[in-house]
């Protein structure tokens, strides 16, 4: 069985608390503090990630020179444990043999200036080889304020692809970093052993503001839409799981 949102609130150990999807295991898993020393994963940062979206022409993105973009926009440092993305591989390791998609909600607080990512939430949600979508997300809120939790991003698998963010994904993080600007979207690829953190620039912003299709279409490819995260502090933490069948 899983727990239910109610029962998840009351436990502040969870870091995905409400997990369904057909056969898989419910997977409860959370990131507790103290926080170790800082860790510097290069496999998360400074990647070039090529795009092989369905439809879609393949982008180059030049993330090392966008860099000062991101600086010039004064964001906040975020903060998230080395194994992050390890764990929810292994949460959605299910999903990923069958070659589906799973995401999850990044979730955290302010500590001082800095966003510290604490928890990921996996909702409630259905997908395929190129697509996932979270359904009653309305228990999320439920959750997040009962841990006292602000979203800091979301997460999502590639289990086909390589680590880029999609025409859909754009859309989705758009979302996100319009409600707040140091919103993160990681993008965990284990086929080609890549994963990106990635940011949409403030011309990407602007594209997606503008557009108005839907699903899988193309952008403008005249510059890059979203680089890599230079904000973002991968460290070491001390990590706690447990499963509930």
């Amino acid at each position: 069985m899983y727990l239910s949102s109610a029962q998840a609130a009351k436990d502040s150990s969870l870091m995905a608390p409400h997990w369904h999807h057909p056969g898989l295991s419910p997977a409860l898993t959370s990131w507790r503090k103290p926080w170790g020393t800082g860790l510097c994963l290069s496999s998360c940062r400074g990647q070039l990630c090529e795009s092989t979206d369905s439809g879609e022409s393949t982008e180059e993105m030049q993330c090392d020179r966008l860099g000062f973009v991101e600086k010039g926009r004064g964001l906040r440092q975020v903060v998230l444990p080395h194994d992050l993305c390890d764990k929810f591989l292994t949460a959605a390791g299910m999903n990923t043999k069958k070659k589906i998609e799973t995401c999850g909600v990044l979730c955290g607080a302010l500590v001082g200036e800095e966003y510290h990512i604490s928890h990921i939430l996996i909702p409630v949600q259905e997908g395929g080889p190129d697509y996932c979508c979270a359904k009653h997300e309305e228990d999320l809120f439920f959750i997040q304020e009962g841990l006292g939790l602000i979203t800091l991003g979301w997460i999502h698998t590639h289990p086909t692809q390589t680590a880029f963010l999609s025409s859909v994904d754009l859309h989705t993080h758009f979302a996100y970093q319009t409600m707040l600007p140091e919103s993160i979207a990681v993008v965990c690829a284990p086929k080609y052993k890549q994963t990106g953190i990635f940011t949409l620039t403030p011309i990407g912003l602007q594209e997606i503001s503008d557009c108005p299709w839907r699903g899988f279409h193309t952008h403008r490819q005249d510059t890059a839409l979203f680089c890599v995260c230079i904000f973002v502090q991968v460290i070491k933490a001390m990590f706690s799981s447990r499963t509930q069948c």
